[in-house]
């Protein structure tokens, strides 16, 4: 008896001891007790309903304009389990497994480099509201190439941008080299294969984006190489514009029962986009037949961006037939059946016919996911109770994109002026050509997608372990307030 007793009290003791341990290292370190804000998927929602069949949403007038309710519910979650937000067990772990292996590496030309001298490089692709949230306002030959200082490493100063914040954040690793590869003009139609130059360019997408690795200055680490490549950020999406490459943009049906599933000769936009990026994965690794550049063959992980919102866009009236909605939205989708496709293809291999082949097993494709959720359903309806982007235990103002006085008008370009937020940019082009844009965001919107995505890369746990520098967060990064530097309000 006296030895049981003794037993329990030693067991007891030891309990208290690590409890005391589990408390004190919460209070030490701030990392440690950190909340996770970004759950591994991120949803597709503007409602609160997880089963995917709108049973717990009032979709009746007045909230029947909400996505949630004009797309129902088979269109959500994975198409294998629908509604569902919980990651496949195999792609989660492999995604942690190979997020933890990228390490910095020394460049080819230095192979016996010092370790401050090592480097992760990450590059960006995609079109014109991807270069200017994630770093400037890159156009065909600009900005990249230029070798004076600060423009091609921290894009220009530009306070508002992605890159720009990551390189000022003392939580973030400073051997991250970030290029930005998207351009202007840079739709999806473009990134297929390397023989598609932007007008201005005589050079593809993918070799132009191996000279400005080439052209990186040494002030700044270069020039660098696409072997060094490790992490690749994908955003783009196709213009509806009524000139050549562009296709005409036709929406995913409204109504339950008349869409299962997308096939290669599908007409939907959200069909073809999700066709599109599984080409420009594929080719980050295997560039077609007569292409010439240098493939990304180190690549690890793709995280792939549906848009912000196309609401104050306005075809109808001639004005920005830039992919406005319900294509913003839906290119969330796209993103969806993407990651899915590939969950099945490794899952069971050869299993996929469209979009093809994705298995990072087999070296078909980086492994890849969803990078930061950025639509909401403009002021109307910022994200009602929903997980992501806030949670409950988390203060996390909803998402809004701003740009009108009342009524629900865009504001016009004229208005756009100092002390009003306004998250898109006013106006396009320039002279005779300069027309209202209302679809490329501001330096205020570009502002509110850089805290979006800072806060969701120091605390995916995909990035963690490569992109902050303790390699467990980023304590100094707030949750996004959904909101401008006052600094960037004024003329856009």
């Amino acid at each position: 008896m006296r030895e049981a007793q003794s037993l329990f009290r030693a067991i007891k003791t030891l309990f208290c001891i690590i409890a005391i341990l589990i408390v004190t290292l919460s209070f030490a370190n701030p990392v440690l007790a950190q909340e996770v804000y970004w759950f591994p998927h991120t949803p597709l929602i503007d409602g609160d309903d997880v089963k995917g069949d709108n049973s717990a949403y009032d979709c009746p007038p007045p909230r029947a304009h909400l996505y949630k309710c004009m797309f129902h519910g088979y269109l959500y979650g994975h198409w294998n389990e629908e509604g569902s937000n919980t990651p496949d067990k195999r792609h989660e772990d492999d995604g942690k497994r190979i997020g933890g292996a990228i390490t910095p590496r020394c460049p080819p030309s230095k192979p016996n480099c010092s370790d401050d001298e090592k480097q992760i490089v990450v590059v960006a692709v995609g079109f014109s509201n991807w270069t200017k949230e994630i770093c400037a306002d890159q156009g065909p030959g600009t900005y990249q190439l230029k070798t004076d200082p600060p423009d091609a490493a921290f894009c220009g100063g530009n306070p508002w941008s992605f890159y720009w914040k990551a390189h000022q954040s003392e939580d973030v690793n400073k051997h991250i080299v970030f290029v930005d590869c998207a351009y202007i003009g840079g739709i999806a139609w473009f990134w297929q294969n390397d023989q598609r130059p932007l007008s201005g360019m005589t050079k593809g997408m993918y070799s132009n984006c191996n000279d400005v690795l080439r052209a990186w200055p040494a002030y700044a680490g270069g020039p660098l190489d696409p072997s060094q490549v490790q992490v690749v950020l994908i955003k783009t999406s196709d213009s509806g514009e009524r000139t050549s490459p562009n296709y005409p943009l036709i929406p995913l049906p409204h109504s339950q029962g008349k869409f299962t599933n997308c096939l290669s000769s599908s007409p939907f936009h959200a069909c073809i986009l999700m066709g599109e990026i599984a080409q420009i994965t594929r080719n980050l690794f295997t560039p077609p037949p007569g292409d010439n550049y240098k493939p990304f063959n180190n690549v690890q992980q793709v995280f792939v961006h549906s848009r912000i919102s196309g609401a104050y866009a306005k075809p109808i009236h001639g004005e920005s037939p830039l992919n406005p909605e319900p294509y913003a939205y839906e290119s969330g989708h796209a993103m969806k059946w993407l990651i899915q496709a590939q969950v099945d293809d490794v899952n069971n291999p050869g299993s996929s016919s469209f979009p093809g082949p994705l298995d990072y097993n087999r070296h078909d494709a980086p492994w890849m996911d969803w990078g930061a959720y950025m639509w909401a359903a403009d002021t109307r309806v910022p994200c009602e109770n929903c997980p992501i982007p806030g949670t409950a235990n988390i203060d996390h103002p909803p998402l809004t994109w701003v740009q009108e006085t009342s009524a629900h008008e865009p504001l016009p370009f004229e208005f756009c002026e100092s002390g009003q937020q306004c998250d898109f940019q006013a106006v396009s082009g320039s002279g005779a050509t300069q027309h209202p844009d209302n679809t490329h965001p501001s330096q205020c919107g570009r502002s509110k997608v850089a805290d979006e995505m800072m806060y969701f890369f120091c605390n995916s746990p995909y990035t963690v372990p490569w992109f902050t520098a303790s390699r467990a967060g980023c304590p100094h990064v707030q949750v996004p307030q959904n909101r401008c530097d006052e600094r960037l309000l004024g003329p856009n």
